[in-house]
């Protein structure tokens, strides 16, 4: 028989209901078929004739399964007629048999089955006893749901209490483990409690389960007795009602919180595995943001040998421009590629969007803030019930678990334990209610636009298993089964923000102490050092919980001094706190005060070229012009809830003044807060963390906004991109060790990132090009480079990794690579709504000044038939849409065309040269249920032209004259920001994306297209594409 561990046991009780005696580390089961049977009683007896030797840890007895009547009791050998469930069990003596006395009853140890013979359970006979003690007496019938006792013998385990001594010896001559275990139950079995019956003195327990029937009938059944002469013992006593009234209250705590619980990650099925386990190999696509097609070639051309994987896979495999969706916006493509589906179907019109009836920019990419009720919320730290719910629950729980305690303490005495139960229960049922305050009645998050459904999804549900890193536009999606997604592009950081940084500095020209925000997410603070001391404070999230409770109050008073019964002292002083409140609530909720935030300490000792940084407790030491490790942060919103965080630190200068940059603010992905959960399943981004280290979460790593705004020098953007190019390698080949996965995906950020802030070095035609600065020198990867040469750097790095991943595949395995655009210098930039106001198409109301000039403010709708706001986005003023429409839905079309034949023939008023070479009109490139939510036409300019920065916030482009009065600026102008590089609102066969292959394609007349990777790589697999795709799949052969 095997010994069972109290785990094991635990485990199987739970899936079957069938209950196992408590077994101690030295304890001694034996095992025994009761071969005899009295066909009078019907119960099951141990065969008379068996004799056995006698163990000191085995006591002789005699054991009779059945009902007892009162006959049995007093000696009367008549059976009962009738009996089907076990009642009571002889009661063994206390005293023990005597050293070496003939055992007076069979011992179980006879009753073994033979070498190779099978128990009902389907345990091999083992060829000696097991041995061992317990603190307890306990039988239990060992038998599975699907295997009714037979008639022959039965499986029955015994074990009682033996001496420390005794113990020793049969541990010491413990039998073998048997070879065969029996079969796992089923993982989703019911855990139908039973109750133990009990007879007999303190060191005797005996356990069976009545919801088997006797009679070996499969079919649950209540136990009974039908004679009528025969009187059974009464199932329930008091302490086995409390253990169920206890049990009750923990399942129904159990069960009503389950759907909020944190789900364990769904391993492949078996069954999936196989269904594919004959397939072509798997699948793995590299995602590299920004690769430009006509770069890659270039450096090839112009460094042979540089590139050695781009070289190999276009020899060997394919390489082709991969042709993107318009717009050619990271968000947009990447949701089109993802899904197959165009942007209208997505959902996701791009950063920016407009919001009707009266036209304003908003966010497109995100939806923030989405105030959601925290009923619709999982994983949460308690149930969200009604208050009074909580309390009841709590509290009776409690009183239960006090009840059982005091009976044990008090040795039970019924009426302390009532009482220390009560105590326990109306504490417990205060707490419940106390801490059911804490969670927000609603909580405001970052919601994902997108529509679509992710090929991952469709691959997971067909029974693929699915690992993506990094999935753009893919956060707050829940992945079916069979899918691991970690969010990346659109996730907002620790504070809810986009990827909020700070400065602090002594620097005497800053003069803001409460904080100068920068153009882009940045604050600036001016802080003050005394000695080698500077202290300040790092801000957090908004705290909702406590702008909740504001509101509340707020709403309370206003009820309140609405009341007629209201004395004058009591009506001032609400309406006091009302007026002291309404300004604080407001401030609360402007994204740009601290008031409302939550806050950590920031100490700082200031050495000559090192400071000594502490955050919330934690201290380290920076070297100058060094980075720290992560700080690991906890802002607390209330006793119940957190946002968990993490941030990087780096010390920029100590003289002639002080500045410490601080990173933005991330999630911590072993911990984020239910509301903004990183990944799918809940817990994988923990799980990722917990074998690769502390990574950013934040959507958009890198430091391409302090660059932007010239509050740090590029080479800590370089610094940057290779922290997060390194993390993301070791997920990436951590997930590649791996062997529960069919199609994999993993996405790169950096390319992108340093295409968008080097340009300026590397293109020397760009208006902000310095020699000097671009022959400054960096180490970037172990290798010193100069800052021209950091777009060739970053390539070489995407065709490093590319290789190592690549020598880590199968030969039978698919190797894919893609982008979701490529890449142009950004030297000039169009203002988009004076080239409409030079046009006709809008007019501007007299008097518009630098205040006024954007957001739309400027425009006069009476007289507008087209505006501009977004990424060169085009929108008619269109009647029945904009609430101050011109242009009717007839006329819709001989205006787009009109625009459009216009745009095509600008020039540069300075240079000469086209502008513009496409102009989409979005109805004839896209359709879907989401249309709507697009612009009219979307502009394609000409390599090195891209929308303003202006135009992109619906502004416009002034100057002021000789009289200091401000007139229309020109429409074109140079681009004088660091964003040197730029593939927005450019004609997208000039930007176009990677694609890379280990096999050939035979690729279709209009070359690759982004929309068919997810067909593609589902035709792979072996899943056919859904309905909704707009491609079919490329043909690899």
């Amino acid at each position: 028989m095997r010994r069972f561990t109290k785990a094991e046991g635990l485990r199987s009780s739970r899936s079957t209901g069938w209950r196992r005696p408590f077994q101690a580390s030295a304890s001694a089961w034996t095992s025994y078929p009761a071969s005899g049977r009295s066909e009078t009683s019907k119960s099951w007896v141990a065969p008379e004739n068996s004799r056995t030797r006698s163990s000191a840890y085995s006591r002789p007895t005699r054991v009779v399964l059945g009902a007892r009547t009162r006959r049995q009791e007093s000696g009367n050998g008549r059976s009962p007629d009738t009996s089907t469930c076990p009642r009571r069990l002889p009661r063994p003596r206390k005293r023990s048999a005597p050293p070496g006395a003939p055992d007076a009853v069979p011992s179980p140890g006879s009753l073994d089955p033979a070498p190779g013979e099978r128990s009902p359970e389907g345990l091999s006979a083992p060829g000696t006893s097991n041995a061992g003690t317990d603190r307890a007496v306990g039988l239990d019938i060992v038998a599975r749901g699907d295997n009714p006792p037979r008639s022959s013998e039965r499986l029955v385990q015994i074990h009682t209490r033996a001496s420390p001594a005794t113990a020793r010896t049969a541990r010491s001559t413990r039998a073998p483990r048997p070879s065969s275990r029996p079969a796992p139950h089923p993982s989703d079995s019911v855990f139908a409690p039973t109750l133990p019956i009990t007879q007999g003195s303190p060191n005797t327990s005996i356990s069976t389960d009545c919801r088997r029937p006797c009679s070996g009938d499969p079919t649950p059944a209540r136990c009974s007795t039908t004679s009528a002469d025969s009187e059974t013992t009464p199932m329930y006593r008091p302490k086995t009602g409390l253990a169920s009234l206890l049990l009750s209250f923990s399942l129904l705590a159990g069960f009503a919180g389950s759907s909020n619980a944190s789900e364990p990650m769904a391993a492949p099925s078996p069954a999936a595995s196989a269904s594919h386990a004959s397939g072509e190999g798997r699948v793995v696509l590299l995602g590299f943001d920004g690769a430009d097609a006509r770069t890659v070639r270039d450096l090839m051309n112009e460094f042979p040998g540089r590139f050695p994987t781009f070289e190999r896979l276009s020899q060997e495999g394919t390489f082709a421009p991969l042709q993107v969706v318009a717009p050619p916006e990271s968000p947009v493509s990447w949701a089109a590629l993802n899904t197959g589906q165009n942007p209208a179907k997505t959902g996701v019109p791009g950063f920016i969007k407009r919001r009707l009836p009266n036209p304003i920019p908003e966010f497109g990419h995100i939806i923030s803030p989405d105030v959601r009720p925290i009923e619709s919320f999982d994983n949460l730290p308690i149930p969200a019930w009604p208050a009074n719910k909580m309390a009841a629950v709590a509290g009776g729980v409690a009183f239960v678990i006090g009840l059982l305690v005091g009976l044990v303490l008090f040795r039970r005495k019924l009426v302390l334990a009532i009482g220390l139960g009560l105590i326990l229960g109306g504490g417990a049922a205060y707490k419940g209610m106390q801490y059911r305050g804490y969670l927000p009645d609603e909580i405001p998050v970052t919601s994902n636009p997108n529509k679509a459904e992710n090929f991952w999804d469709v691959t997971a549900r067909a029974g693929v298993p699915t690992v993506v890193l990094d999935a753009a536009q893919a956060f707050s999606m829940p992945a079916p089964d069979g899918a691991q997604v970690l969010a990346g592009l659109g996730l907002p950081d620790a504070r809810g923000g986009l990827g909020d940084w700070f400065i602090y500095t002594t620097n005497p020209e800053e003069d803001s102490r409460d904080g100068r925000s920068t153009t882009t997410a940045g604050t600036v603070f001016r802080v003050d050092q005394r000695g080698d001391e500077i202290t300040t404070t790092l801000w957090g999230p908004k705290n909702f919980w406590e702008i909740e409770q504001v509101e509340k109050e707020l709403e309370e008073i206003s009820e309140k001094i609405s009341s007629p019964n209201l004395s004058m002292d009591e009506t001032l002083a609400l309406s006091s706190r009302q007026q002291e409140l309404k300004p604080r609530l407001k401030n609360m909720k402007r994204n740009s005060s601290n008031e409302g935030r939550t806050s950590l300490p920031i100490d700082i000792r200031v050495g000559s070229d090192s400071a000594e940084v502490t955050i919330g407790g934690q201290t380290q030491t920076v070297e100058l012009g060094s980075w720290s490790e992560f700080y690991e942060l906890e802002f607390k919103l209330n006793p119940l809830l957190s946002v968990h965080a993490i941030t990087r630190v780096r010390l920029v200068k100590t003289d002639p003044y002080f500045e410490l940059f601080v990173n933005v603010e991330d999630i911590d992905p072993r911990n984020p807060p239910f509301w903004q959960p990183l990944s799918y399943p809940f817990d994988f981004s923990a799980e990722l963390a917990s074998k690769g280290g502390l990574y950013e979460t934040y959507g958009w790593p890198t430091l391409t906004m302090p660059v932007k705004d010239s509050e740090v020098d590029p080479e800590l953007l370089m610094e940057d991109v290779e922290f997060t190019m390194k993390w993301r390698e070791s997920l990436t080949h951590a997930v590649l060790e791996r062997s529960d996965w069919k199609v994999f995906m993993s996405v790169f950020c950096t390319t992108d990132r340093v295409q968008h802030m080097m340009y300026r070095y590397y293109d020397p035609e760009h208006p902000e090009y310095d020699a000097e600065a671009a022959n400054r020198e960096m180490v970037f990867f172990g290798k010193t480079i100069k800052l021209s040469e950091a777009v060739p750097a970053i390539y070489e790095q995407m065709d490093r990794i590319m290789g190592e991943v690549l020598a880590k595949l199968n030969p039978e395995d698919t190797f894919l690579v893609c982008s979701d655009h490529g890449f142009q210098s950004f030297r000039r930039q169009v203002n988009v709504n004076n080239w409409l106001i030079e046009n006709g198409y809008l007019a501007m109301k007299p008097g518009t000044n630098r205040s006024t000039k954007s957001f739309l403010q400027f425009v006069d709708w009476s007289k507008t038939r087209v505006y501009s706001l977004g990424m060169g986005f085009l929108y008619l003023n269109l009647k029945g849409r904009e609430a101050q429409g011109q242009v009717s839905p007839a006329e819709a079309d001989a205006l787009m065309a009109e625009v459009r034949e216009k745009l095509l023939a600008a020039t540069d008023q300075d240079t000469g040269a086209p502008i513009c070479r496409s102009v989409y009109i979005t109805k004839d490139v896209h359709n879907g249920p989401y249309l709507d939510l697009e612009s009219d036409m979307i502009i394609g300019f000409a390599p090195t032209y891209r929308v303003s920065w202006s135009s992109t916030s619906g502004g416009v482009h002034l100057v002021k004259d000789e009289d200091g009065n401000y007139v229309l600026g020109p429409v074109c102008t140079d681009n004088d920001s660091p964003w040197s590089g730029g593939h927005i609102s450019v004609n997208l066969p000039d930007v176009a994306g990677v694609f890379f292959c280990n096999r050939k394609v035979d690729l279709p007349a209009e070359g690759a297209q982004s929309l068919a990777l997810a067909p593609t790589v589902l035709e792979l697999v072996g899943v056919e594409k859904t309905p909704e795709m707009d491609l079919e799949g490329l043909t690899i052969r």
